[in-house]
């Protein structure tokens, strides 16, 4: 019993490391999500538009006044547009359905440095960055 309990709780402090690990990961998948929902809803011609900072906000804050994780701040939110031509092959298929020419998309993303419990580093894995992005159709109004 002596010797297997140092190793159970090593084995147990992982878990719980982890456990940390994917909760964060989640919570800002989930706010990348529903930035870029808000976003592609509200989209307007001028990109730098009130909709883009409150999708921001949805994506960090949800409608709470508190992150959604610690440290996590609109200022390490970012947000992209991307347009695709629609394209007809020679078989008269096109490569998306729009009623434009193109199609919009709006890309939210985040790169959150992550700062676990300890565990990490007492093992030799440093502070790490969670990288994630969401990405959405534009519809707008």
């Amino acid at each position: 019993m002596t010797l297997i309990t140092p190793f159970m709780l090593l084995i147990a402090a992982g878990v719980f490391e982890f456990s940390g690990i994917m909760h964060t990961k989640l919570m800002i998948e989930a706010g990348l999500r529903d930035g870029a929902r808000y976003i592609a809803r509200c989209y307007r011609s001028d990109p730098a538009t009130a909709c883009e900072s409150a999708g921001r906000s949805i994506a960090v804050n949800g409608l709470a006044l508190t992150p959604r994780v610690s440290d996590w701040t609109t200022d390490l939110v970012q947000v992209a547009y991307e347009t695709t031509p629609i394209t007809i092959d020679e078989d008269g298929l096109q490569n998306y359905r729009s009623n434009s020419g193109s199609v919009h998309v709006v890309r939210v993303s985040t790169d959150y440095p992550y700062i676990g419990s300890g565990l990490a580093a007492y093992i030799g894995l440093d502070d790490f960055t969670l990288s994630m992005e969401h990405e959405e159709r534009v519809i707008g109004w």
